[in-house]
C-alpha cells in the first residue's frame, strides 16, 4: 500500500498507480489524506484478494529472471 509523502510531486504516486495497474497493489492514497477508515479498507483489499498474490508471484519470477545485478555490472 503506497502512501506518497510528497504528493503531488515525486515518483511515489506514479509507482503506486503503476503497481495498482499491474494488480499487485491498491490505489495509492497520499499520506495527508489517509484516514483510519481508508487504511483499513485498503489493508483489507490487499489481504483478501488472492489474485494480488498470484500477480505478485508472477512479477517476482520475472524480476528474478532479469538478473538485474549481473546485467548492471556488465553494463558498467
Amino acid at each position: 500500500m503506497v502512501c506518497p509523502i510528497l504528493h503531488p510531486i515525486g515518483d511515489q504516486q506514479f509507482w503506486g498507480e503503476h503497481a495498482c495497474h499491474l494488480g499487485v497493489a491498491v490505489k495509492p492514497i497520499p499520506l495527508s489524506k489517509l484516514t483510519e477508515k481508508k487504511f483499513l479498507e485498503n489493508a483489507t483489499g490487499l489481504l483478501t484478494r488472492p489474485e494480488r498474490y498470484a500477480k505478485a508471484e508472477q512479477m517476482k519470477t520475472l524480476l528474478e529472471r532479469e538478473n538485474g545485478l549481473a546485467n548492471t555490472v556488465e553494463w558498467i
